[in-house]
């Protein structure tokens, strides 16, 4: 077997000592002495951070995502902090220290990729808050191997320290194809192995490059949960792009490491990747090297956003937010693709979870319109309008006929009927049944899309008591909610039954009309447009992300009001209220990978309350009197107690991802018209129609049905 070495090549005519020098650097020698020449390269160069740009880290700067509390131990020759770009940076472990003048600049130059401050040099690391734990294994201005005992003890070290990100611009002359079997690899390599093993072990993460062989496969440490499968949840293997975007002509491919493999700019000679040296410089290098702190700064942005997630989750968000490049899918060269900085941030945008607010308003929505639907019916009823007439049902004149207002006892008395109505005895009523159907619309926000929600169903009710003054019934059924999110096709639907049970009582021309009820959702998700996942290999072959709960909900409506008998009909001016409340137990997505969302369980409520008038024109009867025809119209201001928007928590490896819908308002107009059909066979209809105008959502419904008395 060959000896060790950083990431990548140095030049051919340059002897590798297997004894002293048994790992080398990463770049080639030529590029090493390019950069210290042009160390002092102006600032600003046009070339200076298109690494930097290429794999979307403005993104993480721009949301204030810089590392900040993340450590990286950085496994190498030495970091030079009396650098301006990282001064103050050091971490209280080091093994190692840097000695100026003879040290290899190749720590200096990775350290700054990862992590260095924009002093208006030209360059920004990726995570700029990170601290850095310097673990010298090289030593010496060329960079001498100080053996694998050293590294077993600065990884041990390092650990014990609570350092859990670890970036590897090293590794092997010896390619993984050098290797027939776990058997011979641990062997070969029994202590890095084992410093390896503990530091994954502890839940560490483990960023290394392929090499710059050359080779279609890569070293053996890149390509290690090969034969270690154990190894493999918390390892990524790094290889190196040019500035046009395809791998470098030195660098080695993904091979057989391309599950935890990914690639990120290392230059590919002209130009290479600007960044720090010492003596307060700046200079160019490339190399594999150079490629792997790209992806280590990455995955200390990821552990800054997601400070619960394991090792393990880390290294699948960066891996499976790369954007896919080269042959489709994660493939031998390039495995996932190019390292994406934007997609992880945008992991947790709130649009991801909008779908789950959007839902929650959906049945608010059918909530609001189940409950309308009894309250009409009830208004209906007691107006002598659509359930009921008077002769044979709960209020009969003395003759068996309307009475002179074509209503019920409230009207007669309001009319000053010379012979009084006679209540019929406490008993049973109508059976009746409503079906309704309706459409409300969301206005979309800057956090969610605009979303449709569309509402079907029908209730079966009795009426257990029926008489003057008192009318009690129950009632029962079912209701379909479906949702689609505009432009991204998110979609929810809920298949619900409604528990009700309802009331009106009338003293004169006072009225009170109440109902509420039980109510469950069989709620089901559909995330197609996951955020974080543009260009990826997940958004070419997954589908969609799915859920569904089980979700119990609670309303009380209620109207109270005053009826006035006039030459145009009866008039009804009345306040109302309503109170609603959901809660939903916890569940979690499946077929969506790392990028799964969790919601926790959480109740939401809201309330109403407000004023109206209802116009009730007096029944138009046919020539024999049998069958009566009234229409009426409704009118009230809403106003809601909360005019914010609907919120709901979600988690993403247990950040926090709150997903809401546009902030409601808190004011609404709500309209209504219906027409009955009223007949003294004791068959009566009605058809009517609901209309809710609010700042940023607007229903419509229409709903009809039949009663019979008996």
């Amino acid at each position: 077997m060959q000896g060790h070495h950083f990431g990548g090549d140095m030049s051919n005519s340059e002897a590798i000592d297997n004894t002293t020098a048994k790992l080398r650097l990463a770049q080639s020698s030529s590029l090493l002495a390019l950069a210290l020449l042009i160390g002092s390269a102006p600032a600003q160069a046009a070339d200076t951070d298109w690494g930097w740009l290429a794999i979307g880290a403005p993104a993480a700067t721009a949301q204030g995502w810089t590392g900040k509390g993340v450590v990286i131990g950085v496994v190498d020759t030495g970091i030079d902090f009396s650098h301006p770009a990282l001064s103050g940076r050091a971490f209280d472990y080091n093994y190692g220290s840097f000695v100026a003048g003879s040290n290899h600049p190749h720590a200096t130059h990775v350290a700054g990729i990862i992590g260095a401050t924009d002093i208006n040099r030209g360059m920004e690391g990726v995570a700029p808050d990170v601290r850095f734990s310097s673990m010298k294994i090289f030593t010496g201005a060329g960079g001498s191997y100080l053996g694998d005992a050293a590294v077993a003890d600065a990884y041990d070290g390092a650990i014990g320290s609570g350092v859990r990100i670890f970036n590897n611009s090293w590794g092997s002359s010896d390619s993984i194809a050098n290797f027939t079997s776990r058997e011979e690899l641990l062997a070969h390599e029994p202590l890095l192995v084992g410093a390896f093993t503990r530091a994954v072990n502890a839940d560490a993460v483990l960023v290394w490059s392929t090499g710059n062989d050359g080779r279609s496969q890569p070293s053996w440490q890149a390509a290690a949960p090969y034969y270690i499968q154990e190894l493999k949840a918390n390892w990524i293997a790094v290889t190196s792009v040019g500035e046009n975007g395809t791998i470098a002509s030195y660098a080695n491919a993904c091979g057989v490491a391309k599950a935890w493999c990914l690639a990120a700019p290392g230059g590919d000679f002209n130009p290479g990747i600007y960044s720090t040296i010492p003596g307060k410089d700046y200079g160019y290098m490339s190399g594999t090297s150079m490629a792997a702190p790209y992806v280590t700064g990455a995955t200390a942005i990821a552990r800054q956003m997601f400070p619960k997630a394991s090792g393990a989750q880390l290294a699948q968000i960066v891996l499976q937010t790369s954007r896919d490049i080269g042959a489709p899918g994660i493939d031998d060269v390039y495995g996932w693709g190019l390292l994406a900085v934007d997609n992880i941030v945008d992991t947790i945008n709130p649009r991801g979870a909008a779908l789950f607010a959007s839902a929650a308003w959906g049945r608010f929505t059918t909530l609001s319109a189940i409950g309308n639907t009894v309250l009409d019916r009830i208004s209906d009823l007691r107006n002598g309008r659509g359930d009921v007439v008077t002769a044979p049902l709960a209020f009969a004149g003395q003759n068996g006929a309307f009475s002179q207002s074509g209503s019920n006892p409230r009207n007669a008395y309001a009319a000053d009927l010379a012979a009084a109505p006679q209540p019929s005895p406490l008993g049973f009523g109508s059976v009746w049944a409503r079906g309704l159907a309706g459409r409300a619309t969301l206005s979309g926000s800057a956090s969610s899309p605009q979303t449709t929600a569309d509402i079907s169903g029908g209730l079966l009710g009795f009426d257990l008591v029926n008489n003057q003054n008192l009318l009690v019934g129950i009632a029962g059924g079912g209701s379909n909610t479906n949702l689609t999110a505009s432009g991204i096709s998110d979609k929810a639907g809920a298949q619900a039954w409604h528990v009700l049970g309802y009331a009106a009582a009338m003293y004169g021309p006072a009225f009170v009309n109440v109902a509420g009820g039980w109510n469950s959702f069989d709620q089901s998700y559909q995330r197609r447009v996951i955020p974080g996942t543009a260009g990826t290999v997940f958004a070419s072959t997954i589908s969609a992300a799915q859920s569904s709960s089980t979700d119990v909900a609670y309303f009380f409506q209620g109207r109270g009001g005053w009826t006035f008998q006039t030459e145009v009909g009866r008039i009804e001016p009345y306040v109302h209220g309503a109170t609603r409340n959901q809660s939903f137990g916890g569940f979690s997505e499946t077929n969506a990978s790392i990028f799964s969302l969790s919601v926790p369980s959480a109740s939401l409520s809201e309330a109403e309350y407000g004023a109206g008038v209802r116009w009730a024109c007096a029944p138009i009867k046919t020539v024999d009197q049998r069958v009566a025809v009234a229409p009426t119209i409704d009118l009230a201001y809403v106003r809601f107690t909360n005019d914010g928007p609907i919120q709901v928590e979600t988690n993403l490896l247990g950040t926090s991802v709150v997903g809401q819908t546009a902030a409601l308002g808190a004011d609404a107009i709500r309209v209504a018209a219906g027409l009955s059909l009223t007949s003294l066979a004791g068959i009566s209809g009605s058809f009517g129609y609901t209309g809710t105008v609010r700042d940023a959502a607007t229903a419509h419904t229409v709903s009809g049905g039949l009663s019979i008395k008996f």
